[in-house]
C-alpha cells in the first residue's frame, strides 16, 4: 500500500467520525466573541538569541512554517553515548518562532491561547514579556490587549522554546510548538475564559435532566467609552453596575433547542470573577455513553440591553457515573467495566504534533478491538483528543503528573526512587497548583473524562508523609470538580497501600498487582480493604489481569500497557522505540490486537496467525 493510499484511507475514516460529529468542545457564535486560528505563517530558527524578542529583529532568512511543529522529530538521531535511550535517541535544544500579525481597530480584548509547548517557553509581544511556562503538557493563554497596535501596524510575537536540558521525560519528549495556537477576542464583560462554563447533570431520570451550569463573569468594562475613560484615569475611574440578562439554551443532538432558562443579573464593572449558576431542566434527555456517545451543547449568552456582551457554546454530554465499592462502576445504572489502554501522544513519525485524523484512525482501530477506555500517560494530551473521545464513545482516565518532587539522585526510570534528571520535579513546587488546576478546567465539561489521576508511579509514594501531596491534589480535583473520582497509578502497592498514600485516594490505583500477589490478583487485596474501590491503573497483556477485572465487580476495569507502540525508552540503539504496544506505529495490527479483542469484543473473534 503507498502512503498516499493510507493517509487517504486515514482521511476517510476520521470524515466519517467528523461528519457524524456535529460540533467540538467550544465553539463561539455571534456576539463579539471571536475564535481565530493561529497556526500559519510562522517564522522558526534552530539556536538561541536573546535579540529575538524585540520586533525589529530580522527573521527573514528563518524557516517559515505551520505549527502544530516537533523540530525534534525532524533532526537526525544521536548514537550513543551522546543519545539517550528513554528519549530514543532524538535530538533537543533552544528554538525560536516568530510571527508578524495586524489587527483592526481598538474595541475587544484580545489573547493569546497556547494548547501546548514543550517545553520551558517564554513569549514576547512586541518586545513586551509576557510570561514563562515550564510544563509542556498543559495549555496556558496571554492577554496581549495593552500591548497591541491596532492601527494596521505589525504586532510581532516571539516564542522561545528551552528543551536543552535532557533527558527530561522517561519516553520522547519532542520539542517546540508542537500543539494549535489560536488568537481569542471577547469583549471587556465576558465569560471567563479560564473556567468560566463548568456544566454539571446533577440529577437524570429517563423523563428529565437537569443541567446546572456554574458561570464566573470577568466583568471589566461595558462600553469602549468606559474603557477609555479608565485609561486616561484609572485612579479616579468609578465602577457602573449594570442590569444583564444571563440565557443558558440547550441544543439536543440534532442541533434543536430543547430547553432554556435566563435570569437578571446585577454585574459590578471593573469586578473580575463574578458568579452565577443557572440551571435548565431537559426534556427526555438523550445518555452519553461508551455505546450511545450523545452531545448536547450549551449556548450561553450575556446580554445588555439590545447588546450581546458575550456568547460562546459548549460541548458536553449527559452521563451518571456511580462508583461503589462492591457493585463497581455504573454508567448510566448499567454495570460497566473499562476496557482500557494506556498511550503516549506521539505518533512515529509526526513525532508529536499528531494531525486529529490520524488519532481518529488510531482510536477506530481501538474501538474495533472492543476497547472503550483511554489512559493518556501520563499527561494531559491536547484539547482535540478529548472531543474525539466524546465523539467516538471513550472513557478517559485524565492524567496530571508523571512525578511529583523526588528527583533524579535517588535513582532511574522505573526504580521508585526517582525519574529523569531534568524532570518535573524541578518545577512542582511552584508550578503544580496552576498546573493540575489548568487541566481540571479545561477538560472537566468532557463527558467521556471520568475520573482523575492526580500522578504516575509517584516515588512520592514511598515517602513518608507522601500522603499530604496526595490529599492536596485529591482536594484540587474535588474543588475543581465535584462530580469526578480522583486515584493515582500506584507502582509500589506494597508500601503505598499501607502507609497512607492510598487512603488519600478516592479510588486505589493499582500498577501490576501481581508484584504484590502473584496469584488471585485482587482478591487477598478486597480482604484487607473491603471498602475500597479497585482499578487496575496500568496492567501487562497477560490473561489473569483481565480475569481479575471481569470476575470481581469491585474491580471497575483495568489500563494494558500499551495500546499502541510508541517512541521513547527504545532500548538499545537503532531503536527508536517501545514495541509493547497491540497496535504498530503505522497503524498494524498485531497478533495481541486479536487477543485483547476475544477478551473485550462483544462478537466472537476468530484470527489465524502464522508466526514465524
Amino acid at each position: 500500500m503507498t502512503l498516499r493510499s493510507s493517509l487517504l484511507i486515514v482521511g476517510t475514516f476520521a470524515a466519517l467520525w467528523f461528519s457524524n460529529a456535529a460540533f467540538s468542545a467550544v465553539d463561539s457564535t455571534g456576539g463579539p466573541r471571536e475564535t481565530i486560528p493561529f497556526d500559519t505563517g510562522w517564522r522558526f530558527w534552530l539556536g538561541d538569541d536573546p535579540a529575538a524578542r524585540q520586533p525589529s529583529f530580522d527573521d527573514s532568512k528563518w524557516r517559515e512554517l505551520d505549527v502544530p511543529h516537533d523540530w525534534s522529530i525532524e533532526l537526525p538521531v544521536n548514537r550513543p553515548p551522546d543519545g539517550e535511550r528513554n528519549g530514543g535517541y532524538f535530538s533537543h535544544g533552544i528554538g525560536w518562532y516568530r510571527k508578524s500579525f495586524t489587527l483592526p481597530a481598538a474595541g475587544t480584548q484580545v489573547v493569546i491561547e497556547f494548547d501546548g509547548v514543550y517545553m520551558n517557553s517564554e513569549v514576547w509581544i512586541n518586545g513586551q514579556f509576557l510570561g514563562r511556562r515550564p510544563y509542556g503538557f498543559i495549555g496556558f493563554r496571554y492577554d496581549l490587549t495593552q500591548f497591541l497596535k491596532t492601527n494596521g501596524s505589525p504586532n510581532v510575537l516571539a516564542v522561545r522554546v528551552d528543551d536543552s536540558l535532557e533527558p527530561s521525560l522517561r519516553w520522547y519528549a519532542g520539542s517546540g510548538i508542537y500543539r494549535h495556537v489560536r488568537l481569542l477576542t471577547t469583549g471587556f464583560t465576558h465569560f471567563r475564559l479560564d473556567g468560566g462554563i463548568h456544566i454539571t447533570t446533577p440529577q437524570i431520570t429517563a423523563e428529565q435532566a437537569t443541567v446546572e451550569t456554574k458561570y464566573i463573569i470577568d466583568a471589566h468594562f461595558f462600553s469602549e467609552e468606559a474603557r477609555q475613560a479608565w485609561l486616561k484615569d484609572n485612579w479616579n475611574a468609578k465602577p457602573e453596575k449594570r442590569e444583564v440578562v444571563l440565557r443558558s439554551s440547550v441544543l439536543g443532538p440534532d442541533g434543536t433547542v430543547v430547553a432554556s432558562a435566563e435570569s437578571q443579573l446585577t454585574l459590578d464593572s471593573m469586578q473580575p470573577g463574578q458568579s452565577a449558576t443557572q440551571s435548565v431542566t431537559v426534556p427526555k434527555p438523550r445518555l452519553w455513553s461508551d455505546k450511545s456517545p450523545e452531545l448536547y451543547r450549551l449556548r450561553s449568552s450575556l446580554v445588555l440591553g439590545d447588546r450581546t456582551l458575550d456568547e460562546t457554546t459548549t460541548t458536553y454530554g449527559i452521563r451518571k457515573l456511580e462508583f461503589d465499592p462492591d457493585r463497581g462502576l455504573s454508567v448510566n445504572g448499567k454495570s460497566t467495566k473499562l476496557k482500557g489502554v494506556c498511550i503516549h501522544q506521539d505518533a512515529g513519525s509526526f513525532g508529536n504534533a499528531v494531525p486529529i485524523e490520524v488519532w481518529a484512525y488510531r482510536l477506530g482501530l481501538l474501538k474495533e478491538m472492543g476497547c472503550n477506555a483511554i489512559r493518556p500517560s501520563h499527561h494531559p494530551f491536547a484539547p482535540e483528543f478529548y472531543d474525539l473521545c466524546d465523539q467516538m464513545g471513550f472513557y478517559v482516565f485524565d492524567e496530571a503528573f508523571d512525578e511529583w518532587t523526588r528527583d533524579w539522585p535517588y535513582n532511574y526510570t522505573e526504580n521508585p526512587r526517582g525519574k529523569s534528571q531534568y524532570g518535573y520535579h524541578l518545577y512542582f513546587d511552584q508550578w503544580h497548583d496552576a498546573d493540575i488546576r489548568a487541566m481540571l478546567r479545561r477538560d472537566r465539561n468532557h463527558p467521556s473524562v471520568i475520573l482523575w489521576s492526580v500522578g504516575n508511579e509517584i516515588p512520592n509514594q514511598m515517602n513518608r508523609d507522601g500522603y499530604k501531596l496526595a490529599k492536596e491534589l485529591v482536594a484540587i480535583c474535588h474543588e475543581e470538580d465535584p462530580t469526578r473520582p480522583a486515584t493515582s497509578a500506584c507502582d509500589q502497592s506494597f508500601v503505598s497501600s499501607r502507609n497512607g498514600f492510598m487512603d488519600a485516594l478516592d479510588i486505589g490505583g493499582y500498577n501490576y498487582i501481581d508484584r504484590l500477589y502473584s496469584t488471585n490478583t485482587y482478591v487477598p487485596e478486597r480482604a484487607r480493604f473491603p471498602k475500597r474501590i479497585f482499578l487496575g491503573t496500568e496492567t501487562s497483556h497477560t490473561v489473569h489481569y483481565w480475569l481479575g477485572v471481569r470476575d470481581n465487580d469491585y474491580v471497575i476495569g483495568d489500563f494494558i500497557w500499551t495500546g499502541i507502540d510508541y517512541l521513547g525508552e527504545a532500548g538499545a540503539f537503532p531503536r527508536r522505540g517501545s514495541s509493547s504496544g497491540v497496535i504498530d506505529l503505522a497503524g498494524g495490527k498485531k497478533p495481541g490486537f486479536y487477543q485483547r479483542a476475544a477478551y473485550w469484543s462483544d462478537n466472537p473473534v476468530l484470527k489465524i496467525l502464522v508466526l514465524a
